[in-house]
């Protein structure tokens, strides 16, 4: 096109460098998952935040008067046995609730959700039944993880865009208070320290739950392009030797992450997952990316075998 307009005068010429040769992608042999670090452990080497109210990320005093940016952000509180949580001023992007260290609920993002009209962000009430609580616990954790799944970047509505809850919290019509908020933007400096942790367990099954897994790759020559694919996977994070190499989810339509072969080196690569749900028990590479299959995912209210219904759980919007 850009030639055609440079022939009808209508740009000035311009010399064009030439299409750069595409490089060789490579299928590396199938990983087994051989440690996984729990959320508990991944939230020791966070500094939590002890506040009265609930606050979204963007208002945590962190950073240089700009809270946090990216990432997600759990809300952890202590509380007795509840029937009904209603999120006052409801959440922004997706929210994954679990009652005892187990998930019971996961709150997705609309598509019909207009960023900058509040009117039209979600305020949820879920209400359980006693199963949910763990029995002989007197005291009982309620764990709100929300994700930011991006931001605007242009318009007016972009200065008023807030992630986190948006408000308060009420715990069977009271508003409640006392909670402490991890901000987990998994920034380089946080990786490496996951990476050091002493705590990794060897990796069985995988959990129900938030968790980091870990894999080595042993590349033995020059290392070449790659394609991670994540289709075994469900929604989370994936990390090579400590690079945030992007995210990835079961909706699709993209499956595969491009691994650039810069990103390894010969000897051991150590990739880690942050997987939010369902985690594989392998991580497969493929020569070919996978940009062009939608799923449906397994974390949807209308799958059959989804969260939201664990432990018959109901789920009421208002």
């Amino acid at each position: 096109m850009i030639e055609q307009l440079m022939k009808d005068g209508k740009i000035p010429e311009t010399r064009w460098p030439s299409t750069p040769q595409e490089t060789k992608k490579v299928k590396y042999e199938t990983l087994n998952i051989t440690h996984q670090l729990s959320l508990e452990d991944i939230l020791r080497h966070v500094k939590s935040i002890k506040s009265v109210n609930l606050m979204p990320m963007e208002m945590l005093d962190i950073g240089e008067n700009f809270g946090q940016q990216f990432g997600f952000i759990l809300y952890r509180t202590s509380t007795s046995v509840f029937n009904k949580v209603h999120l006052i001023n409801g959440l922004m992007d997706r929210a994954i609730i679990m009652i005892d260290k187990e998930t019971v609920v996961v709150q997705e993002i609309g598509e019909e959700i207009d960023e900058g009209n509040a009117e039209n962000v979600i305020k949820p009430t879920y209400t359980f039944n006693s199963s949910v609580f763990t029995p002989q616990l007197k005291e009982h954790h309620l764990d709100i993880l929300v994700e930011n799944m991006g931001r605007m970047g242009y318009g007016s509505v972009m200065n008023h865009v807030r992630k986190g809850l948006l408000g308060n919290v009420s715990i069977d019509d009271k508003i409640h208070q006392n909670w402490t908020i991890y901000p987990l933007d998994f920034k380089e400096s946080f990786i490496n320290q996951l990476r050091d942790d002493v705590n990794w367990k060897e990796s069985s099954e995988p959990s129900s739950t938030p968790a980091m897994y870990r894999a080595i790759l042993h590349v033995k020559d020059q290392p070449q392009d790659t394609f991670i694919n994540m289709t075994d996977w469900t929604k989370g994070n994936v990390f090579i030797n400590g690079f945030n190499l992007g995210r990835y989810w079961d909706v699709g339509p993209q499956q595969t992450l491009y691994l650039p072969a810069p990103f390894l080196k010969v000897g051991e690569n150590e990739l880690m997952i942050f997987e939010l749900h369902s985690a594989s028990k392998t991580i497969e590479f493929v020569d070919k990316p996978i940009l062009n299959s939608v799923f449906k995912s397994k974390t949807r209210k209308d799958n059959e075998t989804a969260i939201h219904h664990q432990r018959n759980n109901i789920i009421e919007h208002p």
